[in-house]
């Protein structure tokens, strides 16, 4: 979709809440309810109406439906904990890790371990 900045921002912290052909419904995160600003809904709107090709009327709530559902946001943090995760799994139960710090009486640094993709 052809929009940056705040706009980008706004969209990625909002939740589908319903769509009738015309009128775009989303729910925005309240813990980043400062995102929203006249300047960036319009952007948004205009990104919108542009990638999909047809008038689009943009409705944003602030509030529970957010919560509720996985914004994209909260879908990327929750991927990149995932990733995290699996790299720290995989560093302590390789063998040839648990041999260079039995031979080096090393241990990993908190926080050092990070996933490659």
């Amino acid at each position: 979709m052809p929009v940056s900045g705040l706009a980008r921002q706004l969209a990625n912290h909002c939740a589908f809440v319903g769509w009738d052909g015309r009128c775009l419904q989303l729910a925005l995160d309240p813990t980043v309810a400062n995102l929203r600003g006249a300047g960036a809904e319009q952007r948004l709107g205009a990104g919108l109406a542009s990638a999909l090709g047809c008038e689009v009327t943009l409705e944003i709530s602030i509030g529970a439906a957010a919560s509720e559902a996985e914004t994209p946001a909260l879908r990327r943090a929750r991927g990149d904990a995932e990733r995290q995760a699996r790299a720290e799994a995989d560093m302590r139960d390789d063998p040839v890790v648990h041999e260079l710090n039995r031979h080096f009486d090393a241990a990993w640094v908190p926080g050092s371990i990070r996933p490659v993709d």
